[in-house]
Formats: C-alpha cells, sequence, structure tokens
C-alpha cells in the first residue's frame, strides 16, 4: 500500500489550510446559519459590556445609592468621600486627600479623559458609555446609577450564552462563509475581553481602589476598540476591505491603552508635591500614598492595560479572518 509523500504533507508550523475550501463554503452559505450574525451579537453584548464597564470606571467604582459610597466610591451626600478622597461638600477629603476639589489618588494628579491630544477618552460607535445596563429576562434598561461588579458578572454571564449559541450553530453547520475556526477564535478572545472586565471590576471592589481619570481614560478605548471589532463582524457579511479597516481601528484604540497606562504610571510613581508647596519627592507624597496603594493601583493600571492587548488580539484575528477569505 502505498503512503503519502512528504511532499502531500503540511509543514510544521503552516498556517496554510489543508485544501481550498472557500468555494465549498460559498457554495452552501445560503443554506448555513448565520453563524456571522451570532458572532456579531455576541460582540454587541460585549460592547455593553465595555460601555458599563467605562461608565463604572467614570464614576470611580461603584457608588451606593443612599448617597454614601462603596468600596471605592465617589462623594456621599455628607461632604465626607470614600477611599477615593474626592472632596466633599464641606471641603473634608477621605484618605490622605486636601480639601477642595480633587484631593483624592490620581483625581490631582491624572490627566483625564481628552485632555492628553490623541490619547482621550472615545466612544464606541452606535453606543453610549453613560448610564446603567440591560438586566433580566425582559430586557429592561437600567438608567439609575452606574453600573457595578454585579452587573457587569451579569453582562458576561449573557456573552456567554451568546457565545454558546454561537458554537452550537457551528457545530450543526455543514458549512460556513466564514472559516470555522476563525470564528471559534474571534469569539473566544471576545469572551476574554469580557471576563478581564468582570474580574477587574470584581477585584477593584475587594480592595477598595477607585478607579481614577487614567482608567477611564483606558477603559474609553477599550470601549471604542470593542466597538470597531463589531462594525468588522458585520462587515464579513459585506465586504472583507472593511472588515480590516475596521480592525485596524480596533487596534489603534488597543494601543493608545498603553500609552494612557505609562503615563499613569509617571504619575503614580513620581514626585507628588502636596498643595503646590514644592515639597522635595519623598515625605510628603509618601504620607499620601502607602507602599499597599502603589502596589494595589499598579496591578490594577496593568490589568487595564492588559485589556488593550486583548483587544488588539481580536483585531489581529479578525485580520487573520479577512486574508483567509480574500
Amino acid at each position: 500500500m502505498s503512503t503519502p509523500s512528504a511532499e502531500s504533507k503540511p509543514s510544521a508550523g503552516s498556517t496554510r489550510r489543508p485544501w481550498p475550501t472557500q468555494g465549498f463554503r460559498r457554495f452552501f452559505s445560503r443554506v448555513a446559519p448565520d453563524v456571522v450574525g451570532l458572532l456579531v451579537a455576541q460582540g454587541q453584548v460585549s460592547v455593553r459590556a465595555a460601555a458599563a464597564f467605562l461608565a463604572w470606571s467614570s464614576a470611580g467604582g461603584r457608588a451606593g445609592g443612599d448617597g454614601t459610597t462603596g468600596s471605592g466610591g465617589t462623594a456621599g451626600g455628607d461632604g465626607t468621600t470614600g477611599r477615593g478622597g474626592t472632596t466633599g461638600g464641606d471641603g473634608t477629603t477621605g484618605r490622605g486627600g486636601t480639601a477642595g476639589s480633587g484631593g483624592g489618588l490620581g483625581a490631582d494628579r491624572s490627566a483625564g479623559s481628552g485632555a492628553r491630544e490623541g490619547r482621550g477618552a472615545s466612544t464606541a460607535p452606535g453606543s453610549s458609555a453613560s448610564g446603567g445596563v440591560r438586566e433580566g429576562a425582559g430586557g429592561i434598561e437600567r438608567e439609575a446609577g452606574p453600573p457595578g461588579p454585579d452587573e457587569l458578572a451579569a453582562l458576561e454571564r449573557e456573552a456567554d450564552g451568546a457565545r454558546r449559541a454561537l458554537l452550537e450553530a457551528l457545530r450543526g453547520a455543514l458549512a460556513t462563509p466564514i472559516d470555522q475556526e476563525d470564528l471559534y477564535l474571534l469569539s473566544e478572545r471576545c469572551d476574554r475581553v469580557v471576563n478581564a472586565l468582570r474580574d477587574i471590576a470584581a477585584e477593584a471592589d475587594e480592595l477598595g481602589w477607585r478607579p481614577d481619570s487614567f482608567a477611564e481614560s483606558m477603559a474609553s478605548h477599550v470601549h471604542a476598540g470593542m466597538g470597531h471589532l463589531v462594525e468588522g463582524f458585520g462587515a464579513l457579511h459585506k465586504g472583507h476591505g472593511e472588515a480590516g479597516v475596521a480592525a485596524d481601528r480596533a487596534t489603534a484604540e488597543g494601543r493608545a491603552v498603553a500609552y494612557v497606562y505609562r503615563d499613569a504610571l509617571r504619575a503614580l510613581l513620581g514626585p507628588q508635591p502636596l498643595g503646590g508647596t514644592g515639597s522635595p519627592p519623598g515625605g510628603p507624597f509618601l504620607d499620601v500614598v502607602t507602599g499597599r496603594e502603589l502596589l494595589t493601583s499598579r496591578e490594577l493600571y496593568r490589568s487595564y492595560a492588559r485589556l488593550g492587548e486583548l483587544v488588539v488580539a481580536v483585531a489581529d484575528r479578525l485580520w487573520y479572518a479577512v486574508l483567509a477569505e480574500v
């Protein structure tokens, strides 16, 4: 019995598809399930999760409904503050802050979303970062107050359901208009982004860490990048050129997160004189920011930066899907 020649075997590490199946898939595309539409549906849930995460970051963490703060909260109704140290109505502050507006960690040293040219806050196409998120089986839109870790966890479960629907369709499809491996990996990488959003909010809530304007700016870029990715998913139905352009835009947003991250580190680790007194590095700064707080902020900033890398990973796979179908 003859054995296949060495020339017929794919080389190790080769990314070339074993058979030219593009024509085969296009032939059956009319009877195949709308797997691209299911991928878009999962992506839309991911954008909503990113919008909720941006709203949570913008609000400085989860706020209580009675005017008091959560573990990373904003100013309470009595003029005092939570751990973030934002000034209350009577001029007092929380942890180590000075009187007057913006006395907390990050609030008086951060550039603010949109303050640095080319690195400011951006908004995903066709979505809004303000307000609440959908909840419950009826899809009721929640408007009161910023979302918190529980709402992000609910959106993560909704994204898991959308992903399962896509995987079930892929299992039963004879052929799909886009390669099944590409669809699977795009879905899996979107899922990683949503999981990371949920984990950051939960970890910050446990540690009592309050997102500042650097965190808000990074979350804004992630939100915008996810919006571009969903545009690219939808363009797979139409023209691959549009999908490539959307992938490039998502990549730019994801890489912008790294710039904000470096700005945040410089502000966190650099000297921070109090009250404009020109105090030298050392004493006064260490009275405000303890070693534990430095570590916590550094780790959570890095988690935000990782989100940008995850967005770029989805965009890279989207470009691969585009090139594979040309």
